[in-house]
């Protein structure tokens, strides 16, 4: 089921409260806080995001749509340095987006979508009977997604 896009808000400021709570382990499984400081604002930014962790990577995904990502633009040559809430702990690392590499965008987001397929939906991906990605609507919605690669 998706969320309508209206209430993220709303959500998301009840998430990060949960996530920052001793009652973290209601979601901290499938879901961090992702922190950062605004591009342009020089904000501190605090998101949370459904991950999982690949080898010694923290991984995320987003459409380009949506506005978050955005301070992550350029990063391939500078990451930008971000703090996660995992699991109610912290940790520092360095972040990179990746947006036009469709094969390895492809590859993360199949296996991102097998060990939560709760977000297919907001990739407009449908999940087969044994809860995998549909391979032709994944092929779709690789031009609209955006890969977060953290490294802690």
């Amino acid at each position: 089921m998706k969320i309508p896009e209206f209430l993220f808000p709303l959500i998301n400021a009840f998430m990060k409260l949960l996530l920052k709570s001793p009652l973290h382990s209601l979601l901290s499984k499938e879901i961090m806080v992702l922190e950062f400081q605004g591009r342009k604002s020089g904000k501190k930014i605090q998101t949370p995001v459904s991950y999982t962790i690949s080898e010694n990577e923290v991984l995320c995904f987003t459409t380009k749509d949506g506005g978050w990502w955005h301070n992550f633009r350029n990063t391939q040559t500078t990451p930008l340095p971000v703090i996660v809430l995992i699991a109610g702990r912290y940790s520092s690392g360095t972040a990179i987006a990746l947006h036009s590499s469709e094969a390895e965008i492809a590859a993360e987001l199949q296996t991102f979508l097998i060990a939560i397929p709760g977000n297919a939906a907001y990739h407009g991906i449908k999940l087969d009977p044994s809860r995998r990605p549909v391979q032709a609507d994944l092929a779709a919605a690789i031009n609209d997604c955006v890969l977060i690669r953290i490294k802690l």
